[in-house]
């Protein structure tokens, strides 16, 4: 029954119930993970380790780390498959010579690679079936499509015979256009881009630089109203760009950007609590939760009809934003 608990020598055997009210078998040790293939091997925590397998000749691991569990023990959990040195992540797809597997997890523990016959990769749009891998339009000609793996992605769209990937916003003719990764079509922007207040167009995604922070502009929606949105996204420090939430090494001492308990964003050297989060965790804010790409926190401003100084406001960020050493970062400097 899902909690019921028994202790078989070393190991502690729990059936429990995960997210997706699936039933698991969770073995786990104080020291460490019982070894999946070699009786009565622990294997140490954080450790991964490889299975070797074979399916129709092709000898592929099957991947499985240890963890922390509950109780302060251990167990091992399925991470994915790997196959000529190259590791699959659980659900993906592998090709391999004419053949393509998927990388499965029926039950815990039992991570392994699957053959996927050809007719279940196939795809099918209006009254067509298109094969695995081939491309094709819309009937409008605005939609790009792909068949992968039995699946209809969507990569692309076509405005004045330019192609815009996916997800992505492009200028066509002077005029902002987004392509949804979901649905027929393409969306115009009806908005040219942010103005500042020397009259200068920032287009949507683009950046500029106003004393030693960086912006950019953006936009909201809310029903079918568009309004131009500029907000601060780094911090321009001796000449580098360091993204909002985040930190440098700049001669041997780390230095943060964020958005200070008066909605500035300042770029500083860290302080020695930071210095100490940097140590241990990789993220200046050690109560911060923010996602470790350099968002760690919204960054708001009211709509943009321009902006003089650095007037532009900011909520403050969580801390976890990427680090590099000394690098340009991601944003890449504006001439405003």
């Amino acid at each position: 029954m899902p909690g019921e608990k028994r202790q078989v020598k070393i190991f502690t055997y729990e059936c429990q119930r995960k997210a997706n009210n699936e039933l698991a078998l969770v073995i786990s040790n104080e020291k460490g993970c019982k070894h999946p293939a070699l009786q009565g091997k622990l294997v140490r925590p954080y450790d991964i380790i490889e299975v070797s397998r074979i399916i129709r000749k092709l000898e592929y691991k099957s991947l499985f780390q240890c963890v922390v569990g509950g109780d302060k023990g251990y167990y091992l959990t399925d991470i994915g498959c790997k196959v000529d040195g190259k590791k699959y992540d659980i659900g993906y797809f592998v090709a391999h010579e004419k053949d393509v597997y998927k990388c499965v997890r029926p039950i815990a523990g039992g991570v392994h690679l699957i053959y996927v016959p050809v007719d279940q990769l196939t795809c099918r749009y209006g009254n067509k079936v298109y094969k695995n891998g081939d491309e094709f339009k819309s009937a409008d000609g605005i939609s790009h499509y792909q068949c992968v793996h039995g699946t209809l992605v969507k990569t692309g769209c076509f405005v004045h015979d330019k192609r815009i990937p996916a997800n992505q916003l492009m200028y066509c003719n002077d005029k902002p256009y987004f392509c949804p990764g979901k649905g027929e079509g393409v969306i115009p922007i009806p908005i040219r881009g942010c103005y500042r207040k020397d009259g200068q167009l920032i287009k949507i995604g683009d950046s500029f630089n106003e004393k030693d922070i960086v912006y950019s502009c953006t936009y909201t929606k809310n029903e079918n109203i568009y309004k131009p949105v500029i907000v601060p996204i780094g911090c321009v420090y001796n000449g580098k760009v360091i993204p909002l939430n985040s930190y440098i090494l700049h001669q041997s001492k780390h230095i943060v950007c964020e958005v200070d308990k008066s909605f500035t964003v300042i770029a500083h050297p860290a302080t020695p609590q930071q210095e100490q989060c940097i140590e241990k965790t990789a993220t200046y804010n050690c109560q911060g939760n923010g996602n470790g790409n350099g968002e760690g926190g919204t960054v708001t401003s009211p709509p943009s009809n321009g902006g003089s100084g650095n007037e532009y406001t900011a909520t403050p960020g969580t801390g976890q934003g990427n680090h590099g050493n000394e690098g340009p970062g991601s944003t890449k400097p504006g001439s405003g």
